[in-house]
């Protein structure tokens, strides 16, 4: 298989997730194209199982190449946003790559669903402050939101974190132990 070549978003994207005050198990890609944040995240040995979700069938196969010959827990799945994922079934979910009011509409398909993952890694190219405002509306904690420049493009990261969501006692412990 060929080398692939990650792009210093993708990295800085999967730095993110390295990042996190607890660690995650299964992260959801969605809108995956080539899968490469996963791979990443599976390279690094940060992640135990994936879930790559795409609206078309191409970047689903595009990224089965890329996991071709890997031994990963990875599921493909077709369909839009959320759409193909259970509640709670992920412990973080990756959107980039997407204008912020898209994003906002795949969040807001299934708000129950949404609101059931701890973490969240966005990544708008668009409409930035709307999807900030509406995940301060819903009772997100923004935990890091910051600008980089990769390849003279300008990105903007949003990470949030769910309060409500079932590992908030596991990730209070984390950040009170962090503190001490």
């Amino acid at each position: 298989m060929e080398r692939i070549k990650i792009s210093n978003r993708i990295k800085r994207l999967a730095f993110q997730i390295e990042q996190l005050p607890i660690r995650i198990n299964r992260i959801a890609d969605i809108g995956t194209d080539h899968g490469y944040l996963p791979y990443v995240l599976f390279e690094n040995q940060v992640i135990k199982s994936s879930i790559l979700c795409d609206v078309n069938v191409g970047p689903l196969q595009n990224a089965q190449q890329t996991f071709k010959g890997k031994n990963y827990s990875t599921e493909f799945r077709l369909g839009s946003g959320l759409e193909p994922l259970n509640e709670g079934e992920v412990d973080a979910v990756a959107i980039a790559g997407m204008g912020g009011g898209l994003i906002i509409d795949l969040l807001n398909h299934d708000r129950n669903k949404t609101l059931s993952y701890p973490f969240f890694l966005l990544q708008p190219m668009t409409e930035q402050d709307r999807l900030r405002n509406w995940l301060l509306d819903h009772k997100m904690v923004i935990l890091w939101d910051y600008f980089f420049i990769d390849m003279d493009k300008h990105y903007e990261v949003i990470v949030a974190y769910n309060p409500n969501s079932a590992l908030h006692n596991q990730i209070a412990h984390a950040v009170n132990s962090s503190d001490e």
